[in-house]
């Protein structure tokens, strides 16, 4: 039988959330389990004053990246681009890192 690696603790990762809609907002602020919001700094639905709210909850890690648009994309600089994805993949496998415990089936 092959063993598979299972994450058994549940999490969540939205990228580029649509804050200023108040349902997303909502559900994301009153969050029981670990989240990691990422979301750029020039897309349209970043408010730093939800980001600031979302930061209270213990639960919410969040990532903002500079000069990214909702497709985290950093228009005109194709090296900013790739260095941010890079950013985002390492915080995405620390976050899972940490709140992720194996379990071998």
């Amino acid at each position: 039988m092959t063993k598979r690696k299972f994450i058994s603790l549940p999490m969540g990762i939205w990228l580029t959330p649509l804050l200023k809609e108040d349902f997303v907002f909502d559900t994301l602020l009153k969050t029981r389990i670990p989240n990691l919001c990422i979301i750029g700094d020039q897309d349209q639905h970043y408010l730093q004053e939800r980001i600031s709210l979302l930061e209270t909850n213990k639960l919410i890690s969040t990532l903002v990246i500079p000069d990214a648009n909702h497709s985290l994309e950093v228009n005109g600089d194709i090296a900013a681009t790739i260095e941010a994805m890079k950013v985002i993949i390492n915080r995405m496998q620390d976050f899972i890192g940490v709140h992720s415990t194996n379990r071998e089936l």
